[in-house]
């Protein structure tokens, strides 16, 4: 059989008995003839390969959102190690004036956050760069915004961490100062009622609610006791 190019020389095909006597079967259930059923037929294998090449291309992007996925999951499990390490340096501090040491240690904790906060940076770059090549994967892309989110708050706390050092120490060594110069040792949350041993404290809260203290109320004696109150005194 022979069948017409849209361009060039005719093309000539010999099919086997079985496939000759199926195209023509073909041909007549769909009232169309041979020649124009084997177009339709070549054109919708054309579009079948083109449709393998675009899933080839989707696996790979695929690839590459996972692999990104992996790496954020790397970040935020270092930043929440390092939040983790902020808060126990700041539990053990001592109650004494910040030396060198403490400087430095500050200065160091300011590093690491800059270098965090440029990872963040990379990472949003990214996430940026994936939307721009494939709007339709919204899912996979919702994920790794979802861990980029994730490590933006972990640096965030981190900064507080870093910025409320001097901010806490001060209150607490006020707590003390007035204790020792009113003659008490104790005093009771005006938050939850618990007695709180102000020399013990390694931050300027409450060790059993974790309110927050700024002041110390009242005097000890028979019929009073001193509390440790809020920032508006309640």
């Amino acid at each position: 059989m022979a069948t017409e190019q849209s361009e060039g020389e005719p093309l000539s095909v010999d099919l086997p008995p079985d496939l000759d006597a199926w195209l023509s079967e073909q041909a007549t259930e769909q009232g169309l003839g041979r020649e124009q059923l084997l177009q339709r037929l070549l054109e919708a294998a054309r579009l079948a390969l083109a449709a393998d090449e675009e899933v080839g291309g989707v696996d790979e992007l695929a690839a590459r959102v996972d692999a990104l996925e992996s790496d954020l999951d790397e970040k935020v499990d270092d930043v929440r190690d390092r939040v983790i390490q902020v808060k126990k340096e700041t539990d053990r501090k001592a109650p004494a004036d910040h030396g060198h040491a403490e400087l430095d240690r500050l200065d160091a904790l300011e590093d690491e956050i800059a270098g965090l906060a440029t990872t963040l940076s990379d990472l949003q770059a990214d996430v940026e760069g994936l939307e721009t090549e494939v709007e339709g994967n919204g899912e996979a892309v919702e994920r790794v915004q979802g861990r980029v989110r994730q490590v933006a708050a972990a640096v965030v706390r981190i900064q507080r961490a870093a910025g409320d050092d001097d901010g806490d120490d001060a209150r607490l060594e006020e707590l003390r100062r007035v204790a020792v110069t009113r003659g008490f040792r104790e005093a009771n949350c005006a938050a939850c009622g618990e007695s709180v041993d102000i020399g013990l404290l390694s931050e300027a809260t409450c060790p059993h609610c974790d309110a927050a203290f700024h002041d110390v109320t009242g005097r000890s004696g028979f019929f009073s006791t001193p509390s440790l109150v809020g920032e508006e005194g309640q």
